[in-house]
C-alpha cells in the first residue's frame, strides 16, 4: 500500500482525444465529481441503473471506448496516456511490493458497474496483475469497505508505523502480520486498511517474503550467535532495522526483524537451536 501522485493529466485532454465521443458531458460530469463518490457512491450507482435502463448501449459503449480505443495500442494519440498512468508509479501502489512490476491499469470502481467513470484519470491506477486478479470488480457502497485509493488515501504512507508483526513461536518458527490502528485513525480508515490488506492478500504475501529472507538470515545470526554472543545478534538486528526504515523500502520487513528483535522466546530458546 503506497499513495502516489495522480498523473499530470487533465480530464479534458482524455475525452477531447476521441473522435465524437458520446456521452461527453456524463464523463465529464461525473470526473468533475469523482471526491464526492468516496461517501455516496449510492447516488453514482442509482444514476448508472437509471441510464443503462433509458439507454441499453450506454454500458458496452464506455466500455468498448477503454477497452478497443483508450488502451489500444492502435489508437497511439489515445494510448499515450493509457502508458503515462501504467508507467506513473515504480512499483504497485495496491501492494507496494517491489518486484511486482505493473502490467495493468486498475479502475478502482470497476467501469462495468460505473461505466461514466471508465475514462477518469482519478478512476485509473496502475497495478500488477497479481493485484488486479484478487480486486477484479470489488467495490463498496460503505465507505469503511471500500479498498484504499493510491491517489487520495495519505494514510497508508506511514506503512513502518502500521504493519505489524508477531513470532509464531514453534519450532518451525513462523510470522503473522497484520495492521495496528494508529492513534490519528478513526475506525473508518482502519477498517479500511484492514480490509485492503486481508483481500489483496498482503499478509499471506508479506509473511511468504519476509520468510525466505529470514530463512537466509538467521544462518548469519546463529554464527554471531556462536562466535560472540546474544547482544551481537541483537546489533545485527538493530542494523537491519535500521537499514530498511532508511531506505524506506519493504516495511513488513521492518515490521517483522522488530518483532523478532522483541521476542523472549526467539533468545531464550531458538537461537540456541543449532
Amino acid at each position: 500500500m503506497k499513495k502516489i501522485k495522480k498523473p499530470d493529466i487533465s480530464q479534458s485532454e482524455i475525452y477531447n482525444t476521441f473522435d465524437n465521443l458520446k456521452y461527453k458531458d456524463i464523463v465529464e460530469e461525473k470526473s468533475l465529481n469523482y471526491s464526492t463518490y468516496f461517501d455516496d457512491l449510492k447516488s453514482l450507482y442509482n444514476f448508472e441503473t437509471k441510464k443503462n435502463e433509458e439507454d441499453s448501449s450506454y454500458r458496452e459503449y464506455m466500455k468498448k471506448m477503454y477497452s478497443q480505443r483508450f488502451s489500444n495500442k492502435g489508437y497511439p494519440l489515445l494510448y499515450k496516456y493509457y502508458t503515462i498512468i501504467r508507467s506513473s508509479a515504480t512499483y504497485c501502489p495496491y501492494c507496494n511490493y517491489p518486484t511486482h512490476s505493473i502490467r495493468q491499469v486498475d479502475h478502482y470502481f470497476p467501469k462495468a458497474s460505473f461505466p461514466s467513470l471508465a475514462l477518469t484519470i482519478e478512476n485509473l491506477v496502475p497495478i500488477c496483475m497479481d493485484c488486479n486478479r484478487l480486486k477484479l470488480e470489488y467495490y463498496s457502497f460503505n465507505k469503511s469497505e471500500m479498498l484504499v485509493h493510491p491517489y487520495y488515501d495519505e494514510f497508508v504512507n506511514d506503512a513502518f508505523e502500521f504493519i505489524n508483526c508477531k513470532v509464531i513461536e514453534k519450532d518451525h518458527i513462523g510470522f503473522d502480520f497484520s495492521i495496528k490502528k494508529l492513534d490519528d485513525w478513526d475506525d473508518v480508515i482502519f477498517n479500511r486498511v484492514n480490509l485492503h490488506f486481508k483481500n489483496l492478500e498482503l499478509d499471506k504475501l508479506y509473511s511468504s517474503d519476509f520468510e525466505v529472507d529470514f530463512s537466509v538470515y538467521i544462518e548469519e545470526l546463529k554464527e554471531l550467535y556462536i562466535d560472540c554472543d546474544e547482544n551481537s545478534v541483537k546489533e545485527a538486528l538493530k542494523r537491519k532495522i535500521r537499514s530498511y526504515k532508511k531506505s524506506n523500502m519493504k516495511p513488513w520487513y521492518y515490521a517483522g526483524y522488530n518483532a523478532i528483535i522483541n521476542c523472549i522466546w526467539f533468545f531464550d530458546y531458538y537461537i540456541k537451536q543449532i
